[in-house]
């Protein structure tokens, strides 16, 4: 990444396009796309989020828009479907505030920082924080913690980190056993 200049455009149909590049633009869009709305919508929304001047190609505005959401790699389905992250900037943010803050001394109200760097120093939050916690707690299964201890800690820790889109029926039936 930090061997070439930044990108600030995408390419679609063998064109380049303008894209606008700061962190909380994206931040922005990771937020829309955690929401449940009409794909059309949403979509609009998006695109005039990103693209200072919207690409002719619809389908290719939003490829180009996904692959520099995704720092330019290919999005990574699992059976068809999107995997749903285990942090949701809209929950976690403050969360992931006081992680750049404590860990690069980086306050994120007044930081000047392109999305891939964002995404480079997101990558490398230390396993310290109460980002990292929250993390853990959400991608441990109960299942797999054999002390009844460590479970009712972890029990504790899902119970305050749960994403919206984490609610399972069938998790509270564990305490039962």
């Amino acid at each position: 990444m930090w061997l070439e200049p930044l990108p600030d455009r995408v390419q679609i149909d063998g064109r380049f396009y303008p894209v606008r590049t700061d962190f909380r633009i994206w931040v922005k869009c990771g937020i829309l796309l955690e929401s449940q709305r009409d794909p059309f919508s949403l979509a609009a929304e998006l695109l005039t989020l990103c693209y200072p001047a919207l690409p002719p190609s619809f389908e290719g505005a939003i490829q180009g828009l996904l692959s520099f959401y995704n720092g330019g790699n290919e999005i990574k389905r699992d059976g068809g479907k999107i995997e749903k992250p285990l942090y949701s900037f809209a929950c976690d943010g403050d969360l992931i505030y006081a992680a750049f803050y404590s860990q690069y001394g980086i306050d994120l109200c007044t930081a000047s920082l392109h999305w891939y760097q964002f995404r480079a120093l997101f990558a490398g939050l230390e396993d310290t924080s109460r980002f990292a916690e929250a993390l853990e707690a959400r991608e441990i299964k109960l299942s797999d913690v054999s002390s009844p201890a460590q479970k009712a800690y972890y029990r504790k820790l899902k119970a305050r980190y749960r994403l919206p889109w984490e609610a399972d029926p069938a998790e509270g039936l564990e305490a039962l056993f």
